[in-house]
């Protein structure tokens, strides 16, 4: 839990002070996806890292965005050598803003933001390949 609390609060820190294009350093290569499979070996890791950040992230004392999250939680999996998509999405909202998200995918399973990420038209991703 320590991890992802750190984790958190540096992709947060991050994410405001930085360029993206720094960010996108630690993301992986832009417009690569990795593979939709699993690796049964890795599925408790994948649902145990998902699960604590986003738990977290409705309790960190400060607000923990949907691509702060990704961040932190890709990281986590990167250590343990699974490899992650980050994607980003746009769509425009009820009040027609244009609202973003970003998302969190490991084999098949979304680890974070998944939930809602099909209201959302991807407009770029960016593939760690870990092996």
């Amino acid at each position: 839990m320590a991890e992802a609390l750190f984790l958190m609060a540096l992709a947060r820190v991050a994410v405001l002070t930085l360029p993206f294009r720094w960010v996108a350093k630690v993301l992986g290569k832009q417009a690569e996806q990795t593979p939709f499979e699993d690796n049964p070996t890795q599925l408790d890791q994948i649902r145990r890292i998902g699960s604590m950040v986003r738990r977290l992230g409705r309790h960190v004392p400060w607000t923990s965005k949907c691509l702060d999250q990704a961040i932190a939680a890709k990281i986590m999996l990167g250590r343990r050598r699974i490899s992650t998509t980050v994607y980003f999405g746009v769509e425009n909202d009820r009040q027609g803003q244009l609202a973003a998200h970003a998302w969190l995918r490991a084999g098949t399973k979304y680890v974070t933001g998944g939930d809602i990420r099909r209201r959302f038209a991807v407009i770029n991703m960016f593939a760690d390949h870990r092996a």
